[in-house]
């Protein structure tokens, strides 16, 4: 099946995006005076979430990943939540300030060209594909259970969590004064970056989950939302947090419930064992 219009729109107008991304990373890296061999370390930093932005473009334009498609749409929704409340203060700063809202400008519109009816096809049509693969006379099942289906989308609704919690923690440093005017700019292209390397990280380690059926990358993220279940738990009382009636209060309550819920899909139900046993069957 050929490219379709909308996904080739998609790919040229994220793509593009990045360059103005090269160019601000640039421009941020002056503002901020560094100098000597945190330069590189910098721009080594940056460089690497460009690249791996890239690369979820291409696997969502070219492999036809739905997972990839998602976690695109996460990092412009995070852009977007953090830009539009400091527009104004964004157009202030010239240069850098334009070139923000013309990236997250073009990534919104490229984000759009994968909801079009065409698009829809496109990644239709992955499945229809997978389906006809036969190998050694038999069908190979590329499509994940419901279950590893179920656990994926509730472990994007977990990120997505944990980013409006992190959003609102960053408005609220900025509303009681502990950023300096002149700082806040830097100050939120920092926390996007940082943000963008957490998606990618934990959405790279969901993906070889559930779509290239890692048992390593499973166990991790077990042991990863274990971890942050107990660590909660111990730190903010579960009473405590049913009694706030604060929004942190209950996106970390529901958080929590949620990484319970995922873990419990991920390494209980039967045919989420069938499915990484047949990777062992396939490679045999």
């Amino acid at each position: 099946m050929e490219m379709p219009k909308s996904i080739r729109l998609f790919e040229q107008l994220f793509l593009g995006s990045l360059i103005f991304g090269v160019i601000q990373s640039a421009l941020i890296v002056n503002e901020m005076g560094v100098t000597g061999d945190d330069v590189y370390k910098t721009s080594i930093f940056q460089a690497a979430v460009i690249f791996f932005t890239g690369v979820l473009v291409l696997l969502t334009s070219r492999k036809k990943s739905v997972f990839c498609k998602w976690l695109l749409v996460m990092l412009m929704v995070l852009g977007l939540i953090e830009f539009i409340p400091a527009l104004a203060f964004f157009i202030k700063q010239g240069v850098m300030g334009w070139i923000s809202a013309v990236q997250i400008t073009m990534q919104a519109f490229a984000v759009y060209f994968l909801f079009n009816s065409d698009s829809k096809e496109w990644f239709a049509s992955r499945k229809v594909h997978n389906k006809n693969k036969e190998s050694n006379n038999f069908e190979i099942d590329l499509e994940p259970p419901k279950s590893i289906k179920i656990f994926e989308k509730l472990f994007i609704f977990i990120i997505f969590l944990f980013l409006l919690q992190f959003v609102n923690a960053v408005n609220i440093e900025i509303e009681n004064g502990n950023i300096a005017n002149d700082e806040i700019f830097v100050f939120i292209a920092i926390v996007i970056l940082f943000a963008t390397v957490a998606i990618l990280f934990f959405g790279g380690l969901v993906f070889f989950t559930t779509r290239r059926k890692s048992v390593l990358c499973k166990w991790v993220l077990v042991l990863i939302l274990a971890v942050h279940v107990v660590y909660m738990a111990i730190s903010h009382s579960i009473v405590a947090l049913i009694s706030q009636q604060s929004f942190f209060a209950s996106a970390l309550l529901l958080q929590i419930i949620l990484e319970i819920v995922a873990v419990n899909y991920l390494i209980k139900n039967k045919d989420n064992k069938e499915w990484f046993v047949s990777k062992k069957v396939f490679n045999q």
